[in-house]
């Protein structure tokens, strides 16, 4: 990762445009970055609530010393939250 000099924040992939597509069980998506032209590109195949797959990540030498990265991913769906909520949450930061 590339660590500003100023501020050692790091600058990867901060901005950019995420597409992709979904066709029958598989899924593809890629990031590309605005900066730099790093791009990370997934790959994965959806059963039943979950994904598995893997990932190309092409970064360029300020964010990484080996600009290619390659891996598994898996990722499991879950359910979104349903009811009706009231109260007060009194651990204010002021």
């Amino acid at each position: 990762m590339h660590w500003d000099q100023d501020s050692s924040r790091c600058r990867c992939l901060p901005t950019g445009m995420m597409s992709g597509s979904i066709t029958g069980n598989t899924v593809n998506m890629t990031m590309k970055g605005m900066e730099h032209g790093d791009t990370i590109s997934i790959t994965g195949t959806v059963s039943g609530d979950s994904l598995s797959g893997s990932y190309t990540a092409e970064l360029s030498m300020r964010c990484n010393p080996d600009p290619k990265d390659v891996g598994t991913i898996s990722a499991t769906l879950i359910p979104s939250v349903q009811g009706t909520w009231t109260g007060f949450h009194s651990k204010f930061p002021w």
